[in-house]
C-alpha cells in the first residue's frame, strides 16, 4: 500500500491539472489492481511537459522570474480557510464539491498575512486595469437597424403605397383680333397662353401595421369634399398609447344633444390607463357652424359682412328715391311696401368687348327723373317725389334742344344747358346688356350685375 501511494504522487506531479483530477479519482479507486499488478507494469516514457507549470499547493516557490501558463480553476473548485487555535496555524484546503482536493496547506500567521496581501494586491490591480480599459471603450448606440427595433415601432417592416386619382394638365394658345375703329391699332391684335391643370389624387401608405399616412388633394373638390393630410400611428393593445393622428383629425362627442367639431387640423392622442380612457385634442378649427331659424314660411339667418369684403361695383339703385325708402321697404318682409313697380328697364354700359351689335354713342345724365336735383339750374316742377321724367324739368329741357341728338354737338349743347362734363353728364360709346347679364328687383329699384364693372366705366339706365 506503501509503494502505491507513492506511486499516485510521482504521477499527479506530472500531469496537466484537468487530467490529473480524473486520474486521481481512478487511481484511488483502483488501488488494489495497481498493487497485484506492479510488477507487470512496463517501462513508460517521459511524461514531462515541454512547457511546465507548478502546482498551485505550491506556495512556497521563490522563483518569481519564472514564466508559465496559468490557467484558473473551473467554477466547482473552492477554497477554504480554517484557523487552528491550539497550533496557530493556518489551514488552506481546496475542494472539489464537497470533498477535498489534494492535501491541506499549513501557514503560520506571518506567512498567511504574506499570501492575503500578495492576492489582494493582485486583485486590486487587476481592477485598475479593467476599470481603466471600460473608460476607455466607446459606448454601444442604439441603432435603428438592429434586429427587432424597427418591428417594434411599426410593428413590421412591410411598406404599402397605393396612390389613385387622375391628373389632367391643359394647354393652349389663343389669338384675338378686335376690328374696333376706337381701339388703337397695337391693341386690336393680341395672344397669350392657356395653362390649367386639374389634380385629384388619393395616397394611402402603410408602413407595418401601425403607421399609415393618408393624403387626399383635389383642385376641384364638390360639395362637402375637402382636402386632407392625415398620419395616423395605432399602438398594440396592451400599449398606453393607443393612437396618435396628425393633420386633419375628428372629435366625435357620445352624445345626441352635442355634435362635436368638423374638419379640425392638428393633433389628437388616445391613451388608456387600465379602465381610464383619456382622448385630448389640440388643433384649429376650419370650419362653421351656422343655425337657419324657419319662422311662418319664411327663413332667418343672422350673419355678418365685413366692409372690406362687400362685394362693390356690382349692385346699384335706380335713383335717389329707392334709397331713401329701402329700409321703410323691407321691415316687414316678406312682404314688400313700396309704391312703384318698374315693368321695364334698360341696362348700358361702356362697351370694351369690341362686340358692334346693340352699341350706342350716348349721353348720360346724373338728375334725369330725380325730385331733388343735384344741379341747382334744374328743380322740381310737378311736385312729385318719385322718379319720373316730368319730376325736373331737365327732361323738358333736353327735347327742347334739338343739337343734343347730333353726334357733332351733342357736347356743346349740353353744356349750354349749364351741365359740367363728368359731374352732370358722360358721353360715352355704350352697349345696352342681354338680360341674362343681370337681375333687378321691381319694387326695391336695384339692380344686380353678373360681373364687376371698373372704376372708369360708365354704367346708365333706362
Amino acid at each position: 500500500m506503501k509503494t502505491n501511494k507513492l506511486h499516485i504522487k510521482n504521477l499527479t506531479l506530472s500531469i496537466p491539472k484537468w487530467n490529473w483530477i480524473l486520474l486521481t479519482l481512478f487511481v484511488v479507486s483502483n488501488t488494489n489492481i495497481f498493487a497485484q499488478n506492479q510488477d507487470s507494469i512496463p517501462e513508460q516514457a517521459s511524461t514531462n511537459l515541454k512547457f511546465p507549470f507548478p502546482d498551485k499547493e505550491n506556495l512556497s516557490s521563490k522563483d518569481e522570474s519564472q514564466r508559465f501558463f496559468d490557467l484558473k480553476n473551473p467554477n466547482n473548485i473552492s477554497e477554504e480557510v480554517e484557523y487552528d487555535a491550539e497550533e496557530n496555524v493556518y489551514i488552506i484546503q481546496r475542494k472539489l464539491g464537497g470533498r477535498n482536493l489534494g492535501t491541506a496547506i499549513y501557514l503560520n500567521p506571518e506567512e498567511y498575512y504574506a499570501y492575503r496581501k500578495k492576492q489582494d494586491r493582485n486583485r486590486y490591480f487587476k481592477d485598475r486595469i479593467e476599470a481603466q480599459s471600460l473608460l476607455n471603450q466607446k459606448p454601444e448606440l442604439p441603432t435603428l437597424s438592429r434586429e427587432g427595433l424597427f418591428d417594434r415601432l411599426f410593428g413590421g417592416t412591410n411598406l404599402e403605397l397605393n396612390p389613385q386619382g387622375d391628373l389632367d394638365l391643359l394647354f393652349g394658345y389663343a389669338w384675338q383680333h378686335m376690328d374696333n375703329p376706337q381701339t388703337i391699332e397695337s391693341m386690336r391684335k393680341r395672344g397669350y397662353f392657356d395653362f390649367d391643370m386639374n389634380m385629384n389624387v388619393n395616397v394611402v401608405a402603410q408602413i407595418g401595421e401601425k403607421l399609415k399616412l393618408n393624403i387626399n388633394n383635389s383642385s376641384m373638390p364638390s360639395l362637402g369634399q375637402q382636402n386632407t393630410e392625415k398620419i395616423e400611428y395605432t399602438g398594440n393593445q396592451d400599449q398606453v398609447l393607443k393612437k396618435i393622428e396628425l393633420g386633419n383629425v375628428g372629435f366625435p362627442l357620445q352624445s345626441s344633444l352635442l355634435s362635436g367639431p368638423l374638419s379640425l387640423q392638428g393633433i389628437k392622442t388616445e391613451l388608456q390607463f387600465g379602465k381610464l380612457n383619456i382622448t385630448s385634442v389640440a388643433s384649429i378649427q376650419k370650419s362653421q357652424r351656422r343655425t337657419i331659424t324657419l319662422q311662418g314660411g319664411a327663413q332667418y339667418e343672422e350673419f355678418e359682412i365685413e366692409v372690406d369684403r362687400y362685394d362693390e361695383n356690382r349692385n346699384f339703385l335706380l335713383g335717389q328715391y329707392f334709397y331713401d325708402n329701402y329700409e321703410n321697404a323691407v321691415k316687414d318682409l316678406p312682404i314688400i311696401r313700396s309704391q312703384i313697380h318698374i315693368t321695364e328697364v334698360e341696362v348700358w354700359i361702356t362697351n370694351r368687348t369690341g362686340t358692334t351689335e346693340g352699341v350706342r354713342d350716348a349721353l348720360a345724365f346724373m338728375d334725369l327723373g330725380e325730385a331733388n336735383p343735384y344741379n341747382s339750374n334744374f328743380h322740381n316742377t310737378s311736385g312729385l317725389n318719385i322718379p319720373d321724367n316730368k319730376t325736373n324739368n331737365l327732361y323738358a329741357s333736353l327735347q327742347q334742344n334739338p343739337a343734343l341728338r347730333k353726334q357733332a354737338t351733342a357736347n356743346n349743347a349740353a353744356l349750354a344747358l349749364g351741365l359740367q362734363s363728368r359731374i352732370d353728364f358722360q358721353r360715352s360709346t355704350m352697349r345696352k346688356l342681354r338680360s341674362t347679364e343681370y337681375d333687378f328687383h321691381p319694387q326695391l329699384g336695384y339692380i344686380l350685375l353678373n360681373t364687376q364693372v371698373n372704376p372708369d366705366d360708365v354704367l346708365a339706365v333706362a
